[in-house]
């Protein structure tokens, strides 16, 4: 609450505004009106009656220095990564979890142990195998060979067992010989003997007791003495004589399938097959096939990307972005379809942060950020501009005639210049009747209101005129001073009347209809020649007595008047005259003889003694010149111009109409081509455009800002470019992405759902 001298006024306290004056004050959104002032890495946060500065996500407030510096999550241990199998990448406001390769794989949600033993990124010497471990993998020699270690205890090679040479263990039985193979022996038998596998000798021979169905007698020779035996048939087991059952080699790990084949029972053996995508024998190879030729299921347009293991019972995976700078579809490898991604739940958002409203539209294959009424898009996508809705869509927006548009944050208003007032609709400018509304400032005694477009005038009554520079204010007119009444020079003198004059007879004159005449009381049937009246005059004879007299009318002469008057001859000439005056002719006091002829000064010019001096109207009479204008003294008469700060129109009071000069009706443009011409009650004023100052006029010029020093717009990851026209770029450094305002580091940003 406020106190007036009157009564008192209610104001909206700092933080709100109305609308109107009475209505509600209602909070202001000085992050949304620009009337925030948080430094360029702050974050504007609206508040009930004030506003508050915020850091984003993922920074805190560095005091110091006013901005808001990035947190190192991997640092300070708030990350929310699985180690060892996951490290931490620290970005700009986040962070991100990555696989700690190679040892393990995934998508950084979850990752797992690589087996590098499968995925064939190991390295181990010649014949020795990779057996994988958690987290890494450890080489070891095949069955055959001995390990020789090299430097830090690795395996630096495989060395094959000479299992011939040693002569403390006999390997071959008998007289057989012993052949060292790589990675094995063999047993070459000496005839009767028979090769019963790489290193048995054996002896056909009738056994001693019957032998079971699926078996047969062996008799070998060993070093104990002749030995017989029931042997179960290759591919059975069992004591060969009470039974020989079949041998599952799948099961029991005897088979010798490649690690990419399947192993299947027959009798009395097994065969070894490739599992898909895999051809080959089984046992020695199994070759991966081309999958991406042959089992190729990706939509049309996808890249086929083959995979080292299955997924979803599938050997390859499609890239549905192939050849695109940002993904816009994700691969489904249960649907085996490409799904739209929904752009705008990344966070951040791909759409401005500023102002508030910007809404983020998923579309297919894309998305489209839309900006609040009152802003655009910028060209590369980044912002949104605030519309300068009185350049961009043009002055059409307000009535152009009578209202200037002032451009606002996000938004326009129509200023009504005087005279007017908004209309309903916010945009057109209503004209006011003063003087139906009875705000005028006319004096009714003396005026009378006449409304006009924007204004209205006090129109003096007849015989009144306007005082200069009171233009409501009406005065009356002296005609008999100024020269403007008609009365006779001679037979009448002019009196001035508020609003008007009237003309009474001279002295020796009398009132004869709408003339004046001499004054008579001469008999009546005392009759006087044409052109010639009665008048008493005193007897040259008798002393004290009165008689009848002709004299010859105005304008008229005669030696006797009696009998008739003549017309009055043309004077001589005005060089008879003094200066400034002109020859009028006039009849003989005594209206008998030759006429004789009167000077009479000419308009604008009085006589003073015997000379005609200039008349200063406008010193006499201030009311001979309408609103806005000055009386010029001029020889002879005055002359009527615009005050200082007006122009003529033309028409109107002594033909001069004076108005403020507007901003359409200058002969040239008195604005410079930054700037706007905005009409204003007293005329008009040019204002610089955004990212321009200066005085704006056609002369004096608008000078660029550099705004990119000044306001630092930017974020302190991008490079700020100021545009020829007033704006500026703000675009992400390399490495980062963003709308240039706020940047964050390239690359997934993962976070705890």
């Amino acid at each position: 609450c406020v106190n007036t001298p009157v009564r008192f006024s209610c104001e909206c306290l700092d933080g709100y505004k109305a609308k109107e004056k009475g209505e509600p004050c209602l909070d202001r959104d000085e992050c949304t009106t620009g009337f925030s002032e948080c430094p360029v890495t702050y974050l504007c946060q609206n508040t009930p009656g004030s506003y508050k500065c915020i850091c984003p996500s993922g920074y805190r407030v560095n005091d110091t220095d006013r901005r808001c510096d990035d947190i190192d999550e991997c640092s300070d241990g708030t990350h929310k990564c699985d180690l060892p199998s996951e490290r931490c990448i620290n970005l700009a406001g986040s962070h991100r979890c990555e696989c700690n390769g190679p040892a393990y794989v995934g998508s950084g949600r979850e990752c797992v142990d690589n087996n590098e033993c499968e995925t064939k990124q190991y390295s181990c010497p010649e014949y020795a195998l990779c057996r994988n471990t958690v987290g890494s993998y450890e080489c070891n020699c095949d069955k055959g060979f001995r390990a020789v270690e090299g430097k830090g205890g690795r395996l630096a090679k495989c060395e094959d067992i000479d299992e011939c040479a040693d002569t403390e263990k006999k390997v071959c039985p008998g007289a057989s010989k012993c052949i060292n193979k790589l990675g094995t022996y063999e047993c070459q038998c000496v005839a009767p003997q028979i090769q019963h596998g790489p290193q048995d000798c054996l002896v056909n021979a009738s056994c001693p007791s019957s032998c079971h169905r699926d078996a047969h007698c062996l008799k070998s020779e060993r070093p104990e003495g002749l030995m017989f035996n029931c042997t179960c048939n290759i591919g059975y087991k069992g004591d060969g004589v009470t039974n020989c059952e079949p041998i599952n080699e799948c099961i029991d790990g005897t088979a010798q399938c490649h690690s990419k084949a399947e192993c299947i029972d027959l009798t009395p053996l097994y065969t070894c097959k490739c599992t898909e995508p895999f051809e080959g024998d089984g046992k020695n190879q199994c070759k991966k096939k081309d999958v991406c030729k042959e089992m190729n299921d990706c939509p049309h347009g996808c890249k086929c990307i083959p995979l080292d293991s299955p997924v979803e019972g599938k050997w390859v995976s499609c890239d549905c972005n192939d050849g695109k700078d940002k993904p816009a579809y994700s691969f489904n490898a249960t649907t085996r379809k490409c799904d739209d991604i929904d752009e705008c739940l990344a966070v951040p958002s791909p759409c401005p942060l500023q102002p508030k409203g910007v809404r983020c539209e998923n579309t297919q294959g894309s998305y489209k950020c839309i900006c609040p009424d009152g802003y655009k898009l910028s060209k590369d996508g980044k912002q949104c501009d605030d519309i300068d809705e009185c350049v961009d869509i043009g002055q059409q927006v307000c009535e152009k005639s009578n209202a200037a548009c002032v451009n606002t944050l996000g938004s326009f208003e129509c200023n009504c210049t005087k005279g007017f007032r908004q209309g309903k609709d916010k945009k057109s400018c209503i004209n006011i009747d003063e003087c139906a509304e009875k705000s005028d400032d006319c004096d009714k005694k003396t005026s009378s209101c006449r409304d006009s477009l924007g204004g209205f005038e006090c129109e003096c009554t007849k015989g009144l005129a306007k005082i200069p520079g009171k233009t409501n204010i009406c005065e009356d007119v002296n005609e008999c001073v100024v020269g403007s009444h008609n009365c006779h020079p001679l037979s009448q003198l002019c009196h001035n009347t508020i609003g008007s004059y009237a003309c009474n007879c001279s002295n020796g004159y009398v009132e004869k209809g709408a003339e004046c005449v001499p004054f008579s009381n001469c008999p009546k049937d005392f009759e006087c020649g044409t052109n010639a009246f009665c008048v008493m005059r005193q007897s040259r004879e008798e002393k004290g007595k009165e008689e009848p007299e002709c004299v010859c009318q105005d304008g008229y002469y005669g030696k006797d008047p009696s009998k008739f008057c003549d017309p009055v001859p043309d004077c001589e000439g005005d060089n008879q005259c003094p200066s400034n005056a002109k020859c009028v002719e006039s009849q003989a006091k005594d209206g008998k003889g030759k006429a004789t002829f009167l000077c009479v000064c000419n308009n604008g010019y009085r006589k003073t003694g015997s000379q005609c001096e200039p008349i200063d109207e406008c010193k006499e009479n201030e009311n001979l010149c309408g609103s806005s204008q000055v009386c010029v003294d001029l020889d002879p008469l005055y002359k009527c111009i615009c005050a200082p700060g007006t122009q003529d129109v033309g028409a109107g009071v002594n033909n001069v109409t004076c108005v403020p000069p507007k901003c359409d009706n200058q002969a040239s443009p008195p604005c410079h081509s930054d700037a706007d011409c905005v009409d204003t009650v007293d005329g008009y004023v040019c204002k610089c455009r955004k990212g321009f100052r200066g005085a704006g006029t056609a002369k004096l010029g608008c000078a660029l800002v550099d705004q990119c020093a000044e306001y630092q717009p930017c974020s302190q990851y991008a490079t700020c470019v100021n545009e020829p026209r007033g704006s500026v770029t703000c675009t992400c450094k390399g490495g980062y992405t963003g709308n240039g305002t706020m940047c964050y580091e390239d690359g997934c940003v993962y976070f705890d759902v």
